[in-house]
């Protein structure tokens, strides 16, 4: 079978990405020949093609913004699939295509300009500059909520059930992003030693977590964070000269592999403040390495924590809970956890895979 996988910008490497690799990789498996359509162009076999549109989502100054090369993608994408035999819709909801279809959401709704809907992607408010930008893509993407021959799976429960209810989608199937496990074999952690992974982005609040380790620190808790991820950003870089002088804080940009597993095996806690994330592929690779982590209150992460008490919504519930397991002489727990079923299929993303692509692959 000839697919092709529709995605933004496969260079980006977030969550979404790593997501698309893994499905392409799990279809290749298979036996199926993959073209990959993002804002770089059409790659398929041997050939590489890149319509004019597309170029101008390559710009420098309109690089970053991906819902617009997105859009770009979805407006070339019915003419270029008239050659393949289905379409994958890597990054969310796209235009009909007129061949079979599979959609995964990675967020209740991309092109939405309802203020509801935006606060789920991480927009803060005023929303209307958000509103206008979703607007301007959902122009020009030209997304129908159900076309013909289609189906959807979901990067979590809770993005299935938001999504049902705002595209009216019944029962989306759920396949959690592709998670590596971390284990190490460190017996004595850094007691004090926090943790945050992530993009550093305005959306992951990585100034959340830098007020929570000043607040414990101004209650005598020598508390000290490492942060740890992509810096190619004004605000990342912003963020690192404002911060840098404070020894209590390190900043670890663009790091390594070997960097990572260091900061796994020798933070107690992780920090992850990211408003209603959809998964959180970061708080699992914490879990796997034996990390207590402490999320917001929302969002498909709690299908990692459901521990209520490993949750907060306001920085104060953040710096008492975080507290509260420094202080303690015993390191909280986290085989539950680690046993949760969300967790579990995550790890087993390649058999999960192969059960939830077998509907739509069979529809072809």
């Amino acid at each position: 079978m000839n697919i092709l996988v529709a995605h933004a910008d496969l260079s980006a490497r977030g969550g979404a990405e790593a997501y698309a690799q893994a499905l392409i990789a799990r279809l290749r498996a298979a036996g199926h020949r993959v073209g990959v359509l993002d804002i770089n162009g059409l790659q398929s076999g041997n050939q590489h093609h890149q319509p004019t549109l597309l170029r101008l989502g390559t710009l420098t100054i309109l690089r970053r913004l991906s819902l617009f090369k997105y859009a770009l993608v979805c407006r070339v994408l019915p003419r270029l699939a008239q050659a393949f035999d289905a379409v994958i819709l890597s990054y969310g909801e796209g235009p009909d295509t007129g061949r079979p279809t599979l959609r995964i959401l990675h967020a209740p709704a991309l092109f939405s300009a309802h203020p509801k809907l935006l606060r789920l992607l991480g927009a803060r408010a005023p929303f209307w500059p958000r509103q206008l930008y979703a607007l301007t893509c959902r122009a020009l993407a030209r997304p129908v909520d159900n076309p013909a021959q289609t189906h959807t799976l979901a990067n979590s429960r809770w993005t299935a059930r938001i999504a049902a209810r705002a595209h009216g989608i019944a029962h989306p199937d759920t396949l959690y992003p592709k998670v590596h496990a971390h284990t190490n074999a460190r017996r004595k952690r850094d007691p004090h030693a926090l943790l945050s992974i992530g993009r550093i982005v305005p959306n992951k609040r990585i100034e959340d977590a830098i007020a929570v380790t000043e607040a414990l620190r101004a209650r005598d808790l020598p508390a000290t964070l490492t942060i740890l991820g992509r810096a190619d950003s004004r605000y990342a870089r912003r963020l690192i000269r404002q911060h840098q002088h404070k020894p209590y804080l390190r900043f670890l940009a663009n790091a390594s592999d070997a960097q990572l597993r260091e900061a796994l095996a020798t933070a107690r806690i992780g920090l992850h403040f990211y408003r209603h994330e959809h998964f959180g592929i970061a708080v699992a690779e914490m879990i796997t390495a034996g990390l207590t982590p402490l999320v917001y209150e929302g969002g498909g992460v709690r299908e990692l924590v459901p521990d209520r008490t490993l949750r907060f919504r306001t920085i104060a519930q953040a710096t008492d809970r975080a507290a509260a397991l420094l202080m303690d002489a015993e390191p909280k727990a986290t085989a539950d956890l680690q046993n949760s079923d969300a967790l579990s299929r995550a790890l087993s993303f390649d058999a999960q895979a192969n059960r939830a692509l077998t509907p739509f692959l069979r529809s072809l």
